[in-house]
């Protein structure tokens, strides 16, 4: 199995952050990426406000960034940990504002460092159906939310 990381600004998010790892863990096994690892940072506002700007040119927060592994860039903290695919970023604060899931958008944001894109009808079609699919093995219980 491939190292999850998971880092948080607050305590208060430590919980959230500990059931997003396991569900990323089971989807990596679902979606058979076993020797992947991934990093999940869940950030204030102000920092998503940061990276939002900082990367997407936008002055706001946003509930969830994700940014792919650069294929050259070095890693020797996960050598023989699998292949890396990348960083989440969730906004906990924002997510809740907003009524949303973060376990829905750390497993969008998974998707996203597997290779799913939502930029045209049918790319978008393809992954909202796999991530409900992940969300029902997972979550059977729990209604999925979009």
């Amino acid at each position: 199995m491939g190292r999850i990381v998971v880092a948080y600004e607050e305590k208060k998010w430590r919980r959230v952050g500990e059931e997003a790892e396991r569900a990323i863990r089971r989807s990596l096994f679902l979606l058979k990426k076993k020797k992947c690892g991934v990093e999940l940072y869940l950030v204030s506002n102000q920092t998503m406000r940061k990276l939002n700007r900082a990367f997407r040119k936008k002055n706001a927060p946003t509930n969830v960034l994700s940014f792919g592994a650069k294929t050259d860039f070095p890693r020797p903290d996960i050598a023989g940990s699998g292949i890396f695919l990348g960083e989440i970023y969730l906004a906990p604060d924002v997510i809740t504002e907003r009524g949303e899931s973060l376990l829905r958008l750390a497993l969008h944001g998974l998707l996203h460092l597997a290779g799913y894109t939502h930029t045209r009808a049918r790319d978008r079609i393809t992954m909202e159906r796999v991530e409900q699919r992940l969300w029902k093995r997972l979550f059977p219980r729990k209604p999925f939310i979009s």
